[in-house]
């Protein structure tokens, strides 16, 4: 494994969704960061009453990044 992958798995969990599952709302708070390695994650953005794909994040992906940044 890489030097980054050594460094962040003693503070990783692995974490099952199910279809639905919702994974913060709107002006939350955001204090962790996922990284997708199955699946598929889709922001969702309301418009007009409707709740529209914003933004999808497969595999490889990762939400909540701002967290790192401080």
């Amino acid at each position: 494994p890489s030097d980054a992958r050594r460094y962040l798995e003693p503070h990783v969990t692995a974490v099952t969704f199910a279809r639905g599952d919702i994974l913060f709302e709107p002006d939350e708070i955001i204090d962790r960061v996922w990284f997708i390695d199955r699946g598929l994650v889709a922001l969702l953005t309301r418009v007009d009453d409707q709740f529209v794909d914003g933004l999808c994040v497969g595999r490889g992906g990762a939400l909540g990044l701002a967290v790192c940044l401080g």
